[in-house]
């Protein structure tokens, strides 16, 4: 749940332009997805609730109406009947696998990830999430851990 504008605004800077525009979907999670996701990644206006219902679940966040029938069909679940069935530990890792699988990701992340290779990184990230403006925060969390994961 989004509990500032000022978060919403740094988090979609083209859905929320002020602080204003943003303050009556703080903690409007339903409302926020629905007008957020409207019209994106196979999801209806915000009228269909498609936004909300097909927000980002599994280890890999999986968003939108598309992402959710590509992912039923390859994982043998009816997402679009069962979104939530992605909140299941068993699905949550096998659609974060799947999702990993089907971008073609490996590749890039068999690469090293430091500074002189922050090009593969941020394509990853784009490709996960469709922005590369939380690199930096992303690149830094990495590091924190990536001695965990050794």
């Amino acid at each position: 749940m989004y509990s500032s504008p000022a978060r919403l605004v740094q988090v979609w800077p083209r859905r929320f332009p002020s602080e204003e525009a943003a303050r009556p979907y703080v903690g409007q999670d339903q409302l926020l997805g629905n007008f957020v996701y409207a019209g994106k990644l196979g999801n209806g206006d915000p009228a269909s609730g498609d936004g909300y219902r097909f927000r980002g679940r599994g280890l890999i966040q999986i968003t939108g109406r598309s992402n959710y029938a590509e992912a039923g069909r390859a994982l043998d679940l009816d997402l679009l009947a069962r979104p939530e069935l992605l909140e299941q530990k068993g699905n949550a890792a096998l659609s974060a696998a799947w999702f990993w699988f089907s971008r073609e990701l490996n590749p890039l992340a068999d690469q090293p990830a430091d500074e002189r290779h922050m090009e593969n990184f941020s394509r990853i990230s784009e490709r996960i999430n469709g922005s590369t403006r939380s690199v930096p925060e992303r690149y830094q969390l990495y590091r924190r851990l990536a001695p965990l994961l050794a």
